[in-house]
């Protein structure tokens, strides 16, 4: 399970005020992304009401996370100049709303030093995923993506889709799950809200979200 994979792995770290690796060095030809660039806790518990006096933790990661060959794994793509992610918790001593059925989102913010870069990348996103629309299994492990259409978001039409995950259940604390995937570009940024749920997440409070990411950025 890559590191950035469900249950988001961070979310209980956080809540426990443990301290994530940080990872690569950044880029001095962009300035950084930081914690003012994201949403905050109030933004997405105006979304999300679980979330209403929880936490949140950036993780400075330039890393962008692709769909791997077969597209049943993740794996490392590009490496903007600067990007993070953020966890957030709820204010109760469950960090996450999962296992009673919540939503579980993140969002990821990534700088790049030109338009032309952002956008390029962007692209490379698109054709990675949707050449993974459709069913891939093998042995217990099943991904069913299918792209879905969202509102007009940012400088460029987005990358959205959903994806139903079947894991080992021997293996995997989360053995079945849904997610929600919303990439958008403004500018010379690109955002990825994605949002976790037993069941299938709602659209409309993705795309609230990722709209509230791009009001967020600067």
């Amino acid at each position: 399970m890559h590191k950035r994979s469900i249950r988001f792995l961070g979310t209980a770290l956080a809540a426990l005020g443990l301290v994530l690796p940080l990872a690569g060095s950044k880029a001095a030809a962009a300035p950084a992304v930081d914690d003012a660039d994201f949403p905050t806790v109030a933004d997405v518990a105006a979304i999300y009401p679980f979330y209403d006096g929880g936490g949140r933790q950036v993780v400075d990661d330039p890393e962008l996370i692709l769909v791997s060959s077969d597209c049943l794994h993740d794996r490392v793509g590009p490496t903007a100049p600067s990007g993070g992610y953020a966890l957030y918790w709820g204010g109760d001593d469950n960090p996450s709303p999962l296992d009673d059925g919540g939503a579980e989102p993140r969002v990821e913010i990534y700088r790049f030093n030109s338009l032309s870069r952002a956008h390029q990348v962007l692209g490379r996103i698109r054709d990675n995923v949707t050449r993974c629309y459709g069913r891939f299994a093998a042995g217990e492990r099943v991904r069913v993506r299918r792209g879905i259409t969202v509102p007009a978001l940012g400088s460029e039409p987005p990358v959205a889709w959903r994806t139903r995950v079947q894991n080992d259940p021997d293996r995997d604390e989360v053995p079945d799950f849904n997610t929600i995937d919303i990439w958008v570009r403004r500018g010379r940024y690109l955002v990825l809200v994605e949002v976790a749920r037993i069941t299938a997440p709602g659209k409309a409070p993705a795309v609230s979200l990722a709209r509230a990411a791009l009001e967020s950025i600067g």
